[in-house]
């Protein structure tokens, strides 16, 4: 069945919600412990070495469209390719590894796994089989704290005391669980081995921040501090649109409103060194004249630490100076120096965070600070860290439907339909006099439905595919419906019982 473009991009614009910036990289570190937070695997098969946020993790494993796969980069959502590791409560040396984005834990049903022949040849599928859902704790390092995390290492898992399963790749990069007698090790095959690798940070884009649906003000994000109660904070509880400048940072506009996020003119009251250097933020209008693009006291970096799970705001500074002067310096700048995130992290860099400042035991404000060697160490002391709504908190809005023939309504009351004198070519909204029109004798009005994915894991929340019932020509695969203030303010699916 070939795909409708036209008609694939009409329904992702009423039915998506954004995605992250495609074709991304991460920036990982070698690991010598297992500790709490998300990491990278590296299925590359060569060691990440470096412990200076240098090195790029090529190869690494991804869940996608509920199958395990090696990929070179991101072709969708960084969280796909992140990872919890939890050792066995019974047994240190067997761990279970979940992603981030799907919940899902790397295992196989054994009954699916390739059988090794009786010489133990292993013959490698075009794809690899779907992950089951379940939970297994797969034997890899030797314990929490070992060397051995150093260095890429396959998983295994024993069948019994004399037959294991272990994990290669197909021929399409997705992964296979193939099944041996331990007196005939499997030949024919390259055993997939990971190393766990600590993922550095990147700087988010309005593909990676506009995630929630906002229904006709279009896409949006929301930024939580994590501390409540701090005076002047124009942020909790607002819903941002980022645009995208350049050099990594976005400027920030409150949705349905001509209103950006800016660095105010205003300071916080306080005395002695704080005096009239703690500025605020405010939400406020481009001034006549001004461009996002240009307007240096509404650029933010929005930072997130992949491992940590959190974020930082930042603002660009010239030189040592910590206050934002409108008139500029010789060069025409205010902030000058933007954040470096490759290298040594933080260490060079010349920037100010968006903090938390303690004016007096009862007051706390949002402000700037500036610590005095600004490393990823004292950053976790002294800024203010945030939640923001990635798509890993979107998935939360994930729905589906049952397999059925459905009437697609938008909140105009419009069907979507590929009226007869299109032939097929396209679908449209549709204005319908019911006086007039009955669209349940409209088989172009109809639309047949199908989950992508059936297994229990994914039931609730599988993507579709959606096929005009007049004209099989007209569908696209994998639309992904949203529940909440997303699918009831912006279409509506509706069940036809002659199904």
């Amino acid at each position: 069945m070939i795909m409708n473009k036209k008609f694939s991009t009409l329904l992702a614009s009423v039915l998506l919600v954004g995605s992250v910036s495609a074709n991304a990289q991460v920036n990982a570190d070698q690991v010598s412990k297992l500790e709490k937070g998300f990491y990278a695997l590296n299925a590359s098969g060569t060691a990440v070495t470096t412990t200076d946020g240098s090195t790029v993790v090529g190869k690494n494993l991804q869940v996608v469209d509920g199958k395990l796969k090696v990929a070179n980069d991101l072709t969708s959502d960084y969280n796909n390719a992140l990872w919890t590791i939890t050792a066995s409560a019974t047994n240190s040396n067997h761990f279970t590894l979940v992603n981030k984005a799907t919940g899902l834990a790397i295992t196989f049903d054994p009954k699916t796994a390739v059988v090794a022949d009786k010489n133990g040849a292993v013959t490698a599928p075009a794809t690899g089989q779907l992950l089951t859902g379940q939970s297994m704790a797969w034997g890899w390092v030797a314990n929490s704290y070992s060397n051995e995390l150093e260095a890429p290492k396959a998983l295994t898992y024993a069948l019994s005391v004399d037959s294991t399963m272990a994990l290669a790749t197909a021929t399409d990069g997705t992964v296979f669980a193939y099944k041996y007698a331990n007196a005939k090790p499997a030949t024919g095959v390259i055993a997939l081995t990971i190393q766990a690798t600590k993922p550095t940070t990147v700087a988010m884009t309005k593909d990676d921040l506009n995630v929630l649906d906002g229904g006709t003000n279009g896409l949006y994000f929301t930024l939580t501090p994590k501390k409540k109660d701090l005076k002047v904070d124009m942020i909790s509880g607002v819903k941002f649109q980022a645009e995208d400048i350049t050099g990594g940072y976005v400027a920030l506009k409150e949705l349905g409103t001509k209103k950006y996020l800016r660095v105010d003119t205003a300071v916080h009251v306080a005395t002695g060194l704080n005096k009239d250097n703690l500025y605020q933020l405010a939400r406020k209008e481009l001034k006549a004249g001004e461009t996002t693009a240009a307007s240096v006291p509404n650029h933010f970096k929005i930072v997130k630490d992949l491992f940590k799970d959190s974020v930082f705001v930042s603002i660009k500074q010239d030189g040592s100076r910590f206050t934002y002067d409108e008139a500029g310096n010789a060069t025409g700048s205010q902030w000058a120096t933007a954040m470096v995130l490759t290298g040594a992290p933080h260490a060079a860099a010349d920037y100010c965070t968006l903090s938390s400042i303690l004016l007096t035991p009862t007051t706390e404000v949002m402000t700037f600070f500036k610590p005095a060697t600004p490393t990823s160490a004292t950053l976790v002391e002294e800024n203010l860290l945030f939640a923001v709504s990635d798509p890993a908190t979107a998935s939360d809005y994930k729905t589906s439907v049952a397999d059925g023939l459905y009437y697609i309504k938008n909140s105009k009351g419009q069907y979507l339909a590929s009226p007869i004198y299109n032939n097929g070519d396209d679908a449209k909204w549709v204005t319908v006099d019911a006086n007039e029109q009955s669209v349940a004798n409209m088989p172009a009005y109809q639309w047949v439905v199908l989950k992508n994915n059936t297994l229990s894991y994914f039931a609730d929340k599988s993507s579709v595919e959606i096929i005009n019932r007049e004209f099989a020509g007209l569908n696209a695969n994998a639309i992904q419906l949203y529940k909440n203030e997303v699918l009831p303010t912006i279409i509506q699916l509706l069940l036809l019982m002659i199904w």
